[in-house]
């Protein structure tokens, strides 16, 4: 099966909160790119299509998140629910804005 990702993503271990309609999950991003992502939350994911808000936590997870609020898509579903996959969208800069930090302090670029 062809890789339909238009944009690398890089491994990563990055704590991160799921927020949508009936949820609010804690998670772990396990890879990341500038158009999506893989949550590892260990329970039952949101559903396929499913709209998300995704906040990175950073640090001790004391942070101010206000503004750091990435929007998604659940796009995927990966073993047996425990991980999905999601597709950021909304406006590119407000994302490189937000994720660029992220990048140059945690994710490692070879």
């Amino acid at each position: 099966m062809r890789d339909r990702r238009r944009f690398h993503r890089w491994d990563c271990s990055l704590s991160c909160r799921c927020v949508g309609e009936g949820f609010n999950l804690n998670g772990t991003l396990t890879n990341l790119s500038f158009n999506g992502a893989r949550v590892y939350t260990g329970k039952k994911p949101p559903p396929e299509g499913s709209e998300i808000k995704v906040s990175i936590i950073e640090g001790n997870g004391d942070e101010n998140l206000e503004g750091k609020i990435l929007k998604a898509r659940v796009v995927s579903l990966y073993n047996n629910g425990e991980c999905f996959g999601i597709e950021f969208y909304g406006q590119w800069d407000e994302r490189v804005e937000i994720l660029m930090p992220v990048f140059q302090r945690y994710v490692k670029v070879d």
